[in-house]
């Protein structure tokens, strides 16, 4: 988190967690491409409304019907 987002901007957290044996070269937990410690940063999780976790790969999560119903679902929240 390089910048912080202004005050008063609320969000959500999503990220995908699938795809660990994917890629040669990252350890641990990751979507393929990036690893979650790198998606999850303390500072982000805590100022995120809430969290969203998927097992999903880097752009597979791009086609989630779970994603996409949940991603709906708080943007009709007020």
């Amino acid at each position: 988190m390089g910048h912080p987002l202004p005050p008063g901007v609320r969000y959500y957290l999503f990220f995908g967690f699938g795809g660990g044996g994917d890629s040669p070269f990252l350890r641990g937990a990751n979507d393929g491409v990036v690893a979650v410690a790198s998606e999850l940063d303390p500072r982000a999780q805590g100022a995120a409304i809430r969290m969203f976790g998927y097992d999903e790969t880097h752009t597979g999560i791009l086609n989630s019907e779970a994603v996409a119903a949940q991603l709906n679902a708080v943007l009709g929240t007020p």
